[in-house]
């Protein structure tokens, strides 16, 4: 996390605060805020890449498909949101600049994110307020979500699809954490 954001979230929690004393708490609103700051300087300085390089529509369909996969088949935390950001670019670069033909490939590579998210999915979501109920109605859409890619045939949603599946494998977790990422 740069100085910068920080302290452009911080002027902002503050600024919340003053204006709705009943909000949350400066440090809730101020990691709230760091989080979404970093998201919007990732997720534009992508598409503005992808748009000088012609990619635009890549860029713009893996960003949103990786993002919204996750929402409702979660995956493994990184230590910080700067470093959740880093990889979350390097995945959407590979997305998008992988030359891939959708048939075959993109075929396994959805079947590979039903199976995984199947089995996994929903995961990393044990201290959210979901109830358990629930569980199996966001396992459900998310491999709706994956499906829809049968209709679509994108290579590029195939790979953004796939890398956010792999990250509800557990194995994945634990690597993370040898390597104290």
């Amino acid at each position: 996390m740069t100085p910068i954001v920080y302290r452009l979230a911080d002027n902002i929690a503050q600024s919340i605060r003053r204006n709705d004393p009943e909000s949350s708490s400066i440090e809730v609103l101020r990691f709230a805020l760091i989080a979404l700051i970093n998201a919007v300087i990732v997720i534009g300085s992508m598409l503005v890449v992808g748009a000088l390089t012609g990619h635009f529509l890549d860029t713009l369909i893996a960003s949103f498909a990786f993002p919204v996969l996750r929402y409702f088949s979660g995956g493994m935390h990184l230590r910080s949101s700067a470093l959740c950001n880093v990889i979350s670019v390097v995945i959407i670069a590979i997305c998008v600049y992988t030359p891939m033909e959708y048939w075959y490939n993109g075929l396994v590579l959805n079947a590979l994110s039903i199976g995984f998210l199947a089995i996994y999915a929903p995961s990393g979501i044990k201290q959210s307020k979901m109830k358990k109920e629930n569980y199996f109605i966001l396992k459900c859409i998310a491999i709706l979500i994956v499906s829809t890619d049968f209709i679509f045939h994108s290579s590029v949603l195939s790979i953004a699809l796939f890398a956010q599946s792999v990250t509800t494998v557990p194995i994945f977790e634990k690597w993370l954490d040898r390597i104290n990422w």
